[in-house]
């Protein structure tokens, strides 16, 4: 229920959307161009699409989501934002945001392997098969829609409304509204199968109308409107730590207040937080309950900047919700700027570089260590806080070369340059290196001789296996 009440949130918020003057006068949370909602692009993130300049409204949410995995463009450097998104595409992203996307790959890995019927055959490219299977299983789509197989068409307002509607579980809800009169000029326009979906998404505000009161039930959506909705709908999934507690408080409460921190006085317990571009001050009482990430702190640990949900009964502050500003990304590292302490990273294809908290949690294969113990290649898990980096997990890079001792340099930490292929590398060996002869006795470091065939494993570009060949 979580899970769908934050999808409603985040729905009603974008699907509107369109590309003309009409939209900016939507009622339904419209967010006007050159003012997005995030603020532009997260930190150290290099625009990616060359054709997305027209659309500041949605530049950020399409990078972000092409960050994400969750969209992808047309080729390296182009999105197409005004392209029609395809049934089976506006499936995918509703799968893959409302975190099914594993189901979805199981059910295509169980049709490669012949142990699940094939519907489509060759009528779908082999990757939109398994969100068939998923949205088939949660009552997205029917029989009926398999039958008519159009999912490489675009999509239209009133198929997207109907997804939505179904994905939500509502259903049986709507059929019930089939015979209903819709307050739009244009309802002869809509499927009488579609009238109940349409119906219920307007009366839940979901999805809106258009100031000339059509709803345009064949208009198709585009693939830039598609992107704001999934960032919305992502941030709205992720941010669900205290929502049971919040709903309680709702109900039970007078006055709620949301906004960002500004002033923090910790002799006076008095806070001032920025609600709807005006500023307004909180007293802190004793027995004021502060939450952060839901779990519960005191005023020190709040910070200007934070994120809050405030509870007032009585004119008085009895809780305080603090939210951390955090995002996670996976990528492989490409360097890092010691001196700066910086870390730059590629993540599906995208080059981004960032700050490094000077408190950061580093770790290489779950141990602690220093930023310099990284190495270029690995793979990184990492936590941003308000675009810092926070904490990196590291994987360890596993290598194995066949090569030709070009030199061989003894000291206190010995190393091996190696002939691979056409190029020299030069490796450190591990003091505890396993070396085996060429008549398989154990060896050591001493008795490698240069112009030996070898072959080594390297972990983190050091020698941790030696095998001479001859």
């Amino acid at each position: 229920m979580k899970r769908i009440i934050s999808f409603i949130l985040a729905v009603a918020l974008i699907l509107p959307m369109t590309l003309t003057s009409s939209y900016a006068n939507s009622k339904h949370g419209f967010i006007p161009p050159g003012l997005a909602k995030k603020g532009g692009l997260p930190p150290g993130i290099a625009k990616k699409f060359r054709d997305i300049d027209e659309y500041e409204w949605a530049q950020s949410s399409i990078e972000r989501m092409s960050l994400k995995g969750i969209i992808k463009g047309i080729s390296d450097n182009e999105f197409s934002p005004s392209k029609n998104v395809t049934k089976i595409e506006s499936l995918a992203m509703i799968i893959r945001t409302m975190g099914w996307d594993d189901e979805a790959n199981e059910c295509l890995d169980l049709i490669k392997k012949g142990k699940k019927d094939d519907k489509l055959e060759e009528k779908l490219q082999d990757w939109g098969k398994g969100y068939i299977e998923v949205a088939l299983d949660k009552g997205i789509i029917d029989e009926v829609d398999i039958w008519q197989d159009n999912f490489t068409t675009p999509a239209t307002r009133q198929e997207v409304a109907k997804y939505i509607i179904r994905a939500l579980g509502y259903e049986e809800e709507a059929q019930k509204y089939m015979k209903e009169d819709l307050r739009f000029k244009d309802t002869s326009a809509v499927q009488i199968g579609n009238v109940g979906y349409i119906y219920l998404i307007d009366k839940k505000e979901i999805m809106a109308g258009y100031p000339d009161d059509t709803f345009r039930p064949n208009q198709s959506v585009k693939r830039a409107e598609m992107a704001k909705l999934i960032d919305n709908l992502d941030e709205k999934l992720n941010d669900e730590d205290t929502k049971e507690d919040e709903d309680k408080d709702e109900v039970e409460t007078k006055d709620i207040f949301k906004g960002k921190i500004t002033e923090l006085d910790l002799d006076d317990e008095e806070i001032v937080v920025k609600i709807d571009n005006k500023e307004k001050l909180f007293e802190i009482e004793n027995n004021t309950v502060i939450k952060i990430d839901n779990k519960e702190e005191n005023i020190e640990d709040l910070y200007v900047g934070m994120n809050v949900k405030i509870i007032v009964e009585d004119e008085k502050v009895v809780k305080v919700y603090a939210y951390y500003d955090e995002e996670e990304y996976k990528g492989t590292m490409l360097s890092t700027n010691i001196e700066k302490n910086e870390l730059t990273i590629k993540v599906n294809d995208i080059e981004k570089t960032f700050k490094i908290d000077e408190d950061a949690d580093i770790e290489l294969d779950d141990k602690n260590v220093k930023l310099e113990e990284l190495q270029k290649g690995m793979e990184l898990e990492i936590k941003l806080k308000d675009g810092k980096i926070i904490e990196i997990n590291a994987e360890s890079i596993e290598q194995e070369y066949d090569g030709k001792i070009v030199e061989k340099i003894e000291g206190k930490t010995n190393k091996l340059t190696v002939k691979i292929d056409n190029d020299n590398e030069t490796f450190e060996v591990d003091e505890d290196v396993e070396i085996e002869l060429e008549n398989n006795e154990d060896g050591q470091f001493e008795d490698l001789i240069v112009g030996s065939e070898i072959e080594i494993k390297v972990v983190n570009n050091v020698i941790v296996e030696i095998e001479v060949q001859d």
